[in-house]
């Protein structure tokens, strides 16, 4: 996750910088849709106004209250100590519900819960997830892994059969077990995708090197993919047009083509990816 460097985002962290416990803005998937980025910042904009540049309590002796805070999600009020102050569930996070709400502690020592595990601040959001929702994304993925999974099998099979049976042993059935093994290989990365990365939310929060490599080598076999199609289609064009070619020398190229052009597309999305900060944590 990155900072977004949007002006007016930097002058709102600079004025609620000492308001209670700052959570920055961070890049997230609501960049991708307008309106639920567009709903945060007015979000924001009204616990500034309303909440955060309000007058300080006036208390008495050693009266305290948790402070005043925006947690990046919610706004939360001044809160006496031992009480719990509940918000409705913001509706630009997706998954959520917002006719349910979230709730935040306030210590007896006029300090906010922590989490037991991270030590940090925390924002009880658990009763706003959707739990229907939850478990379709969770069979979609779990269906995304049973296909690719099937495909894979049958892949294995036939090219297993490529192999073994010599009366196979042509220039055409190379090509398609470079297509094949093309498609093995994607079809590999795609369910590691779906079960480490997609089904795991902090991988995608913490944005690990392994999660950065994988998804560029992902993109590269998928274009893979695509030029192997294309050569199996060259091939023929190639005999119908070209009848005496040495399939030796053209099949040279068709491997140039399968494995190597992907590689430049790839290598420099990897780069660009890789050199800029923000599209590095998208």
């Amino acid at each position: 996750m990155c900072i977004v460097s949007d002006p007016e985002l930097k002058l709102l962290e600079a004025i609620t910088q000492d308001i209670g416990d700052f959570v920055p803005w961070e890049q997230s998937s609501l960049r991708g849709e307008n309106w639920q980025w567009q709903e945060k910042i007015n979000q924001f904009k009204n616990c500034l106004e309303d909440v955060l540049l309000r007058p300080p309590p006036l208390l008495e002796g050693n009266e305290t209250v948790c402070p005043r805070t925006w947690d990046g999600w919610s706004c939360w009020d001044d809160t006496l100590p031992g009480h719990t102050v509940y918000a409705p569930c913001p509706q630009f996070v997706a998954g959520f519900l917002s006719s349910r709400q979230a709730h935040k502690y306030c210590n007896l020592d006029g300090t906010w819960f922590r989490h037991p595990v991270t030590k940090h601040i925390w924002s009880n959001y658990t009763a706003c997830v959707d739990t229907h929702d939850l478990q379709f994304r969770n069979l979609v993925n779990s269906l995304y892994v049973g296909g690719y999974s099937i495909s894979l099998v049958a892949l294995l099979l036939s090219l297993f059969i490529f192999f073994y049976f010599r009366s196979l042993r042509c220039r055409r059935i190379t090509i398609h077990k470079n297509l094949f093994t093309s498609f093995i290989i994607n079809n590999l990365c795609w369910i590691l995708w779906y079960i480490h990365v997609i089904a795991q939310p902090h991988v995608i929060e913490e944005n690990p090197d392994w999660c950065q490599v994988l998804h560029v080598v992902t993109q590269y076999f998928l274009l893979c993919n695509y030029l192997w199609m294309f050569c199996e289609g060259l091939y023929l064009h190639t005999l119908l047009v070209m009848a005496f070619i040495a399939e030796d020398k053209i099949l040279k190229w068709f491997l140039l083509i399968g494995w190597g052009f992907p590689l430049l597309p790839a290598i420099g999305y990897g780069v660009a990816r890789r050199m800029d900060p923000e599209a590095s944590k998208m």
